[in-house]
């Protein structure tokens, strides 16, 4: 099975079978809405997706929950309640970092 590649190493420079991989896992006490990516949101700009410089780094969000994008037409109308997220209301959610290295 190849090696993970490391969020410490810039892409075509990572381990190698014969080099140690760090792996971080994240365990949340609740379920959790987390992403991750190989760039930072300062590198979006007005830039085309491929022109967007990726692979030196992984941006991690970890996220109790994600606000809705729209209503039923995505334009024009609110997000429908159950997608929701009172911002006036306070919200508490807690995760384990763990890292190994293989």
């Amino acid at each position: 099975m190849p090696t993970p590649p490391s969020s410490a190493q810039p892409s075509g420079t990572g381990p190698t079978r014969d080099s140690p991989t760090t792996i971080v896992r994240i365990d949340g006490l609740q379920p959790l809405c987390i992403s991750a990516w190989d760039y930072g949101d300062e590198d979006l700009g007005p830039l085309h997706p491929h022109e967007v410089p990726r692979g030196s780094f992984v941006n991690v969000n970890i996220d109790l929950n994600v606000h809705g994008v729209g209503g039923t037409d995505t334009w024009g109308k609110r997000t429908l309640p159950q997608y929701t997220i009172d911002g006036n209301q306070p919200h508490h959610f807690s995760f384990v970092l763990s890292a190994t290295t293989r």
